[in-house]
Order: C-alpha cells, then structure tokens, then sequence
C-alpha cells in the first residue's frame, strides 16, 4: 500500500543506518508538479521523499528525526 511505498522511499533516501544523506528533499507529490519535480531530482541523483498529505509528511519527518537520534 501507500504507506509500504513511501517507506521504500524513506529507505533509499536516507540510505544504509548508521547515518543521514547530506541532504534529503520532501516533496510534495499528491499532484503532478511535484510528482514531476521528485523525478527530476532523482534523475539527478537527489534523495527524494515524495509524499502526500500530512499523515505520510509526519511519518517521513518522524523517520529522519528518528535516524538522527540513533546517531
């Protein structure tokens, strides 16, 4: 399902633990600008989160904050 996707995503964005990527870029993707823009960055190598509404944005930024204490 959706969330099952966007924790895929969430795993290849933030990469092997332990650690973070330099950056990573949410976007949000529940149209087709930012479906568009996330597909951009990843051609280009980015760590791209695409999500839709606040519920998959809160679990995205719940999953790096979460990364970063294991730190």
């Amino acid at each position: 399902g959706p969330r099952r996707a966007l924790l895929e995503q969430l795993g290849a964005a933030l990469g092997p633990e332990p650690g973070l990527p330099e950056s990573l870029v949410l976007v949000s993707a529940g149209e087709w600008q930012g479906q568009w823009v996330s597909e951009l960055l990843q051609a280009q190598g980015v760590p791209v989160v695409g999500t839709v509404g606040g519920g998959e944005l809160q679990a995205a930024l719940g999953a790096v904050l979460t990364r970063i204490q294991r730190l």
